[in-house]
């Protein structure tokens, strides 16, 4: 009865599994990923509990530790290929990190106890259970600290495959040399209380610093996707407006040609109709800047198909300074995301887009106001994709935050009863 207790008061398995998972908010979860954790946990961790007691028994030591801690660590790496859609590397890479704060854990709690000892029977079912749970107040402490400095902030790189396979083998030289040295530690830890301190403070000191090297570099990887991927976006973003452009230039100059035949033909033709479409294209908007006014004419066609008013105050001229190019790709995505919202309305008198453009105080400000339905959630000042693929969309308000401080402004979004976003770039 007293095995048993002693191997469910071992609690590595699920110290590994709560590190790897501070590690995978911005992960893909799978289908039923809730039932899924509830099911797969406590079965990895009779599992783990197994594998515990067989090893245990064999008596080899610094053999036993190695092989017990390397089958633990497949097992949660296992666990969480079953719990998400992604890369092996990215999940190894997760298994690696929560296996790295459980060791940092573990050695804090070792150093305590080895200085401030409990005056505990370990042979006693009692001692064993208040040893246990003593020791977790100090992993939540070092659990939450990591979550906040790298876990919230950590993103896996999806496209870059020359830094997932460094990532990858960092984390396999990590995961063979702390397994192996800690167990050398274990063995030769009664010899000497300093060294064994020395040695236990050392392991948290590289431990530390590998996991900054990790997260370093897998945020690196992560910003260089992205920066492929804005960029990509862009081009196609500036190959759709010169379409555009050349398009909606070639239709009205033909309406206008058609609305002079028309004034001059039989006033009993039934033109009535047709002189209503050809004023679509007389009611554009002017902003006093090309490029404005052709991505405005573009929306305002789409807005006046799907019944939305778009109600623009623009100052075009206040714009001079930014590229054409970006002024295309901030105000594409502002109005593209704008009607995306407000087309899902039922009631037709909120598919209202306002939009303004003006100069105030050295800056330009550009704001943007429409209702919505969906559930919106803000993550570092910017709101989630409500898209089910969360690696290739949620792009437009990065993109253009990212061009608003490519000119020393700022972009901010506050949800209310209506979603407001405001751009404030100075004026050169």
């Amino acid at each position: 009865m007293l095995s048993l207790i002693g191997a469910f008061s071992n609690l590595f398995f699920l110290q590994i599994l709560i590190g790897a998972l501070l590690f995978t908010s911005t992960l893909q979860p799978k289908s039923n990923y809730k039932l899924r954790l509830l099911i797969l946990t406590p079965a990895f961790y009779v599992l783990s509990i197994a594998l515990y007691g067989v090893l245990y028994l064999s008596k080899q030591f610094v053999l036993y530790n190695t092989l017990y801690y390397f089958l633990v660590f497949i097992s949660s790496f296992l666990m969480l290929q079953l719990l998400y859609k992604e890369k092996k590397k990215t999940i190894f890479f997760c298994a690696s990190a929560g296996y790295l704060i459980q060791h940092i854990s573990s050695q804090i709690v070792m150093i305590i106890r080895a200085y401030f000892p409990l005056s505990l029977d370990l042979g006693t079912s009692r001692g064993l259970l208040i040893f246990t749970l003593s020791q977790i107040p100090v992993f939540i402490v070092v659990y939450v600290l990591f979550y906040f400095l790298f876990g919230r902030n950590f993103r896996p790189s999806r496209e870059n495959n020359q830094i997932e396979n460094i990532l990858f083998l960092i984390s396999f030289i990590i995961l063979f040399t702390v397994e192996l040295l800690s167990s050398l530690r274990d063995y030769y830890a009664f010899e000497s209380q300093t060294l064994t301190t020395v040695s236990r403070l050392f392991s948290i000191l590289c431990c530390l610093f590998l996991l900054l090297i990790l997260v370093f570099l897998s945020n690196i990887a992560e910003m260089e996707s992205e920066k492929l991927l804005f960029e990509s976006l862009y081009q196609k973003q500036q190959e759709q407006f010169q379409i555009n452009k050349e398009t909606i230039d070639l239709i009205n100059e033909k309406c206008h040609d058609m609305r002079h035949q028309l004034s001059l033909s039989d006033n009993s033709l039934n033109t009535g109709e047709l002189k209503e479409l050809i004023n679509i294209y007389d009611n554009t908007i002017r902003t006093n800047n090309p490029t404005l006014d052709t991505i405005f004419a573009e929306k305002s066609i789409l807005c006046q198909k799907y019944g939305i008013r778009l109600s623009p105050i623009i100052d075009g001229e206040a714009l001079s300074f930014i590229d054409p190019g970006d002024i295309c790709s901030l105000f594409g995505n502002l109005l593209e995301n704008a009607m995306e919202a407000v087309i899902k309305l039922a009631n037709q008198e909120d598919r209202i887009i306002s939009v303004q453009v003006q100069a105030k105080s050295g800056m330009v400000f550009i704001t943007s106001d429409n209702y919505y339905n969906d559930t919106i959630s803000l993550n570092g000042g910017l709101p989630q994709t409500t898209k089910g693929d969360h690696n290739y969309h949620g792009f437009g308000v990065k993109s253009m935050e990212r061009i608003a401080k490519k000119y020393g402004g700022t972009l901010t979004v506050t949800i209310d009863e209506m979603f407001h976003l405001i751009i404030a770039i100075p004026q050169p």
